[in-house]
Parts: structure tokens; sequence; C-alpha cells
């Protein structure tokens, strides 16, 4: 089993003294963290990685580019995509997301730039936002807890 730290839309633009002391006492225990973008400061790319290995991509809002605008990866039996903005309209904050999931094949989309918490398991793709933990009315992040095939999120509300 495999636990990551699931987070997006930081904008933070020094240190990281905006980030929730319950973030860090959770990712304190995961083994993987992903973060969508708008980390704004390569600061806290750079905390983010030394407390576990550290995913990310570019958001709008970052002016570094040394990370990629999609990543995906393999955890377990997971086929993951990573990106900042997947279309996703509150319209319908639906078809967006899934068009790129099934476009990219990936079995779980985690993607931000709303700053809306969002989770839905369309078919068999899981679509997963973590919202903001700083910018949003309802400031969030999420772990998610991998065994092959299978995952289990949990949502925390700051």
């Amino acid at each position: 089993m495999i636990k990551i730290g699931i987070i997006s839309d930081t904008h933070i633009l020094r240190g990281m003294e905006k980030i929730s002391k319950s973030i860090l006492n959770e990712f304190s225990n995961v083994d993987k963290i992903l973060h969508a973008g708008d980390f704004v400061s390569i600061d806290v790319l750079n905390h983010l990685q030394n407390i576990a290995p550290t995913i990310g991509v570019r958001g709008n809002m970052d002016q570094f580019n040394i990370l990629p605008a999609y990543q995906e990866l393999k955890i377990e039996g997971l086929k993951i995509g990573l990106i900042h903005n997947a279309g996703s309209y509150r319209e319908d904050p639906v078809k967006n997301p899934l068009n790129l999931a099934k476009s990219k094949g990936v079995d779980v989309l985690v993607y931000g730039h709303t700053h809306t918490r969002f989770m839905k398991k369309a078919g068999d793709i899981l679509l997963l936002n973590p919202g903001s933990p700083t910018l949003a009315d309802q400031k969030s992040f999420m772990t998610a807890k991998i065994n092959g095939k299978d995952i289990s999120v949990e949502v925390f509300e700051l």
C-alpha cells in the first residue's frame, strides 16, 4: 500500500507560513506528494520535497519552468495523470476533465486551478481536485491510499 498527499493551488510567494500545520502533519506520513500546480514559489516545491518525494506540474501562476504542464505516473496498479487546468468549469465540472482523462488513458486524474474541491467517480475514472489550502472559501487538501488498483481518498477541510 502507498499513501500519497494531494494538494494544489498553494499560491505561496515565499516560505511555508501560510501552509496549515495539519497539512504538514498529514503529509509527514505519506510516501509521495502530488501537487497540481500554482505553487507560485519554488520554495513550496523544495519544502514539500523535504517531506516526501514530490511530483508536480506547472500552473498558470508558476513562473519557473522546471516542471512540465502534465505528468503521468504509475502507483501500484493505477495510472495517474497530473495537470493544473483540466478545463473544468462550474457549469459542468465533469465533462472536460473526464474527456482529458479518457484521452490520456488514465485511471485517476488529479487537477487543480479552480480552487474548488471536487471528487467524482465517472465510470472507471476517478477525478480528483483537492481545492486550495490557502485561497478557497472551503480550504482543503486530500490524501489517498492505493493498494493495487484500489484507491481510497480522504478529504481534509481546513
